[in-house]
């Protein structure tokens, strides 16, 4: 994630990390999603309430930096609700 915001695509991260905003959300290439790790308990729960998920929906803040990971950044709803 702090990689992608300095591209300035739209990665805004303003949980700090914490998967609990959404706001680093993406779509990972289909072929490449089985050399990442399974979402959490956390991330699972803030892709559960995201209005544009997708079965290859991550957060950024929640994955490794992977060379040639291929991801399209979500657009963003106007309001993310909360967890819990």
């Amino acid at each position: 994630m702090p990689q992608l915001r300095r591209l300035h695509i739209g990665i805004v991260g303003l949980c700090g990390g914490n998967a609990i905003c959404g706001t680093c959300h993406i779509y990972v290439r289909n072929d490449q999603l089985d050399t990442l790790p399974e979402p959490d308990e956390f991330e699972e729960a803030r892709l559960a309430v995201l209005q544009n998920r997708r079965p290859n929906s991550r957060l950024t803040c929640q994955l490794p930096t992977v060379d040639g990971l291929e991801i399209t950044v979500a657009v963003r709803a106007k309001h993310v609700p909360p967890v819990g």
